[in-house]
């Protein structure tokens, strides 16, 4: 390739990535915030709706076990409302409803697991798109940079992995407000 060509090339490449960055941290801020918004794609623009895919494909195969103190069946009835969360474009709050319609979680505990859960299924669909782009050659860690960072994350804030390292994947405790944006 010539230099102006791949310099173009590049330019693309992370103005994309950008994008996809920025798609992630509106769908945090709706996602915590329980507001939901209809995409409006322009003519051209990417369709972000691959990393929902992602995210959706990794859910169906994630076994939830890192949630403590909960049976099989349990695990199996969170997979079914996080799959639901995400092919129905539901709030985190009606998330944390259903899992309460179990009369298995208390509140606390409900919105505890459906934040986690839906922060990391979101992260991991996104690090597999980031992988198959080819381009994502590692991951930044973004905090929201308030009062309320704890001190697990706020030394993780800015940090950048490779792409296979996890421990750039957030979430890294339960409730974890964190994200990765792709590095090019």
């Amino acid at each position: 390739y010539s230099k102006p060509l791949r310099d173009v090339l590049i330019a693309f490449l992370q103005d994309t990535a950008n994008a996809g960055a920025e798609f992630g941290r509106k769908q945090v801020e709706q996602v915590f915030m329980g507001v939901k918004r209809t995409p409006v794609l322009d003519a051209g623009a990417v369709d972000w709706t691959a990393a929902n895919l992602e995210a959706l494909e990794w859910a169906l195969e994630y076994g939830y076990q890192l949630i403590k103190g909960i049976t099989d069946a349990t695990r199996l009835q969170i997979a079914n409302e996080i799959r639901y969360f995400i092919d129905n474009s539901i709030t985190i709050n009606q998330l944390r409803d259903r899992l309460m319609e179990s009369n298995l979680f208390s509140l606390v505990r409900a919105e505890s697991i459906a934040i986690t859960e839906v922060t990391r299924a979101y992260q991991q669909g996104s690090l597999a798109a980031w992988r198959r782009s080819g381009v994502v050659q590692g991951k930044e860690v973004q905090t929201a940079t308030d009062e309320l960072v704890c001190p697990i994350c706020a030394p993780k804030s800015g940090k950048v992995f490779r792409l296979d390292d996890p421990r750039g994947d957030a979430p890294f405790h339960p409730r974890c407000r964190c994200w990765s944006t792709p590095v090019v």
